[in-house]
């Protein structure tokens, strides 16, 4: 529970500690013992001084007196110590909501409705005898321009914040008294959240949640102070005040075909069994959900933010998870470090807890934000030279300010979509797509056919090349999820967008070796597919005209390379059945099983039945052969789904869709046929895809020779097209592998 908010933190009173940030704290006090004065001013200069070291930082809540009682505040104080390693910001901020009043049959029913929230960025502090005073200029998060001014007044005395604090709005030029609030601390925290844990069976053993002296691993700052620190102490002295329950909830995990997770089986299982998710009720609201794996479909992943929103959902940034089996945390304890490698896998495992966390409070990677060497528990260690070295495992300044003081949509849990409220919008018409100049070790481009018809999904190739003299290890994986590449877009209409993924994922680096530029052909290069059909912002093509895409890769060695700019035209509906089909095509759904590669969930069947229905209407169409392929990915794996909790005993997996090769066969012949009669060097990629996965449907289904044949037959139509020799023998070496 939160500590008594009227209760002083009593390390930001020990003189002794030794924490940088109590230094003037120690310096007065040193002060204080020096003076000499007659005995009867003493007492009266003690006080003086003590009442000062109490700190006022926190949250506060009141309702307005003035000129009525129509609005609730809730403010939030940064602007001294809240406990040791609690930075101070030094500024103010607070949400407004209009208070509702209606009495009906003698009783009268009360509910707020919020309104806005607003920041002042920098606080003129003073004391008036026992009151701590606060000033500063108001700036809304949205809704434009300002003109007022706070004044908050926090009297302090008997060692505590006493009541009532008086909040006054006034007009910045007049001065004129627009509204005051009446207020009391509420918590020393300036957000409190609940998070929910779960758990399976066949991980079930401690640490489930880790706790981590934070001088057991030797390749640290010097600086660091010693603590043990845990997930919730984390967010607490980044002003988060984390409500964890003592008991996760325990999930059966031991169905015999089970192996790993799927992002749809961790959605389905949230919806099923987080109880404030389940429960329904009004979202956005302080709750998250983390639990705790095996493993992942993706072997290399160690954490992800999985869920999403569907139609009639909750929203996003609610939920995630952890893999206990990746080899990062192979050395976990279950008590106390006694080696080196125990002690750094305890680190990274407490690092992935407090990082997969921090995307739900809608934080984007470092990189992301235009900090690649941010010291931050968002960014990547392998991204950032002796990262261990010198982070103080804490959240940079700018995400403090967000977590803190950032407008309540864009922090709350199930509130604005992840990576949005960031200001990574850009409404102008082109200027921020200008193309790089200068020479460049790396070259990184963006190519796709230059069209689309209507109801295509939109992928590009991300190109990599080695254009200098030596051998370069790039990022082996240029998906968007992966944190190596991100991609502005501007549309039809000039404005400039991000696309951003619903996924993000947490796990190290891979990389692949680029020979120097002039080496035997294809082997400075590589080429990967990524689908823009769909991200968090929606259908970012979902218009006819004339797009214009910009990617930056983000090196793991923490330098950006941008692509020049990449022109790609979205056509027209091409009858009265496009046209028609649209409205169900461009639904959050749809997109969501489109972005999963299919989906076995219930919640999609119905975006499923539509991509049936598109692969069988327009099966003469690459919108066709998308949708196809879409289908037969769904088919092709197996779902398993948390069944309801019986009396006494754990929820359990069970298998609720079997892989079905003959219905992937199916599902995908007639867009075979078309891919290998297109003569059309924009869609080897795709081909090289479908035929991939009819290979191994064809080997599931026990023909494997029918499987090497197709892939062969594939090989020959690559060559026609001209594609380098490494590809056609990586597509040789895979034939041979069928059995």
């Amino acid at each position: 529970m939160p500590q008594d908010p009227d209760s002083p933190d009593p390390s930001s009173l020990d003189p002794h500690n030794p924490d940088p940030r109590n230094l003037q704290v120690r310096q007065s006090l040193r002060d204080l013992q020096r003076v000499t004065l007659p005995r009867d001013h003493l007492i009266n200069l003690d006080l003086q001084h003590i009442f000062r070291f109490i700190s006022v930082s926190g949250r506060y809540e009141g309702d307005s007196i003035s000129p009525d009682a129509d609005e609730r505040i809730v403010l939030r104080v940064d602007v001294d110590a809240r406990s040791a390693h609690s930075p101070v910001l030094n500024r103010l901020s607070a949400d407004i909501f209009r208070i509702q009043r209606w009495t009906w049959g003698g009783r009268t029913f009360t509910w707020t409705t919020y309104q806005r929230s607003w920041i002042v960025d920098e606080v003129e502090r003073e004391w008036e005898g026992q009151v701590r005073v606060l000033r500063g200029g108001i700036r809304n998060w949205s809704g434009g321009l300002v003109r007022q001014a706070v004044e908050v007044r926090i009297p302090v005395g008997n060692g505590r914040v006493g009541a009532p604090v008086e909040v006054f709005i006034r007009d910045r030029r007049t001065r004129r008294l627009i509204r005051t609030f009446h207020c009391t601390r509420t918590s020393r925290a300036f957000r409190d959240v609940r998070l929910e844990v779960a758990v399976c069976d066949s991980v079930n053993s401690e640490p489930i949640l880790p706790t981590y002296n934070t001088h057991a691993a030797s390749d640290r700052p010097t600086e660091l102070a010693e603590r043990n620190m845990t997930m919730a102490s984390a967010f607490d002295e980044a002003g988060v005040h984390l409500d964890i329950p003592p008991t996760p909830t325990v999930f059966d995990d031991s169905a015999a075909q089970f192996t790993t997770w799927s992002n749809d089986e961790l959605h389905d299982a949230m919806e099923t069994h987080f109880s404030r998710y389940a429960a329904g009720g009004a979202w956005p609201k302080w709750d998250l959900w983390g639990i705790l794996c095996g493993r992942h479909d993706n072997a290399g992943l160690a954490g992800i933010m999985f869920d999403w929103s569907a139609t009639n959902r909750p929203p996003e940034r609610q939920g995630f998870a952890l893999f206990r089996n990746h080899w990062w945390f192979n050395s976990v304890p279950s008590g106390a470090p006694i080696t080196q490698a125990q002690a750094r896998a305890l680190r990274v495992y407490l690092y992935t807890w407090v990082h997969e966390a921090g995307h739900a409070f809608n934080f984007v990677h470092s990189w992301n934000k235009g900090r690649p060497d941010s010291l931050s528990w968002m960014n990547y260690p392998q991204n950032v030279t002796n990262f261990w070295n010198n982070f103080l495992l804490e959240f940079d300044e700018e995400e403090l300010i967000h977590l803190r003081h950032g407008d309540r949509a864009s922090v709350i849990p199930g509130g604005d979509a992840w990576a949005t409220g960031l200001h990574l919008e850009d409404h102008g018409h082109g200027t921020a797509l200008l193309p790089p100049e200068g020479e460049m070790p790396l070259e990184f481009r963006v190519r796709s056919a230059g069209y689309v018809d209507f109801l295509e999904p939109v992928e590009v190739e991300f190109r990599l090349r080695n254009t200098s003299p030596f051998p370069w290890e790039a990022a082996a994986d240029l998906r968007l999820e992966a944190g190596y590449v991100s991609v502005e877009v501007q549309k039809p209409s000039g404005q400039i967008v991000h696309h951003d993924p619903l996924l993000c994922e947490l796990g190290p680096a891979e990389t692949r070796t680029l020979q120097p530029e002039g080496s035997e052909p294809g082997t400075d290069r590589f080429s990967q597919t990524v689908s823009l059909a769909f991200g968090k912002g929606g259908f970012t093509f979902a218009e006819p005209g004339e797009y214009r895409i910009r990617a930056t890769y983000h090196d793991p060695m923490g330098v950006n390379f941008p692509s020049a700019v990449h022109s790609l035209r979205v056509g027209n509906p091409a009858g009265r059945e496009e046209d028609r089909m649209a409205s169900d095509v461009f639904s959050r759904e749809v997109g969501l099983a489109i972005y999963l590669d299919g989906s076995n969930a219930p919640a999609l069947k119905g975006a499923m039945d539509v991509l049936r229905e598109v692969a069988d209407r327009f099966k003469d169409s690459l919108a066709g052969v998308h949708a196809a392929l879409t289908v037969a990915k769904a088919e092709s794996r197996s779902h398993f789904r948390l069944g309801e909790e019986e009396k006494g005993e754990r929820p359990r997996l069970t298998l609720s869709h079997a892989p079905d090769p003959e219905e992937v066969l199916k599902v995908t012949q007639q867009a075979a046929r078309l891919l290998g009669r297109l003569d059309v060097p924009a869609v080897n990629l795709l081909h090289h895809e479908l035929v991939r996965d009819r290979a191994l449907a064809l080997v599931a289904a026990g023909r494997a020779g029918d499987g090497r044949k197709e892939v062969r037959s594939l090989k020959r139509t690559l060559q026609k097209r001209g594609v380098n020799a490494p590809v056609l023998e990586e597509i040789e070496r895979f034939a041979l592998s069928l059995d």
